[in-house]
């Protein structure tokens, strides 16, 4: 039994060492880690004012932008106005311009109509001229 408990105590001692070797490389690990943490908030807080410079610039461009895009929208508007103005100038003298001619046909019409009904009227007061002396001489004639 003795020999069983010797072989015991050397595996415990051989745990104990192999425990002590981790215990350093922990302690290695810890030293590590606590160095990355001054490095990484100094790397952190770099990024974060490289990430906030970015966002100024940007909201700056944008907003740039937006004066830009705003003042060529009102410059649009205003060309809009006045193509607009040219246009009901134009609308407007065309259509007293076709008011005008309209006007001219309508009168035209109305002394071709008046001249047609004179013509018209001769050439019925004829054909009735025509027909009353037919009828006189198909009266006068013996049969």
């Amino acid at each position: 039994m003795l020999e069983r408990l010797e072989r015991v105590e050397t595996k415990i001692d051989r745990l104990e060492v192999k425990f002590d070797h981790l215990e350093t490389r922990f302690d290695a690990l810890e030293v590590k880690v606590d160095g990355l943490g001054p490095r990484l908030g100094n790397r952190i807080d770099a990024q974060s004012l490289a990430i906030e410079e970015q966002g100024r610039t940007l909201s700056d461009r944008i907003e740039a932008q937006g004066r830009t895009l705003g003042d060529r929208i009102d410059a649009q508007s205003r060309k809009f106005e006045v193509q607009m103005e040219q246009l009901q100038d134009d609308m407007k003298k065309f259509a007293e311009g076709l008011g005008g001619r309209l006007d001219a046909m309508v009168l035209e019409s109305k002394e071709s109509r008046k001249d047609a009904s004179a013509r018209f009227l001769a050439h019925e007061l004829a054909l009735r001229d025509h027909a009353r002396r037919i009828s006189t001489l198909e009266a006068s004639r013996p049969e």
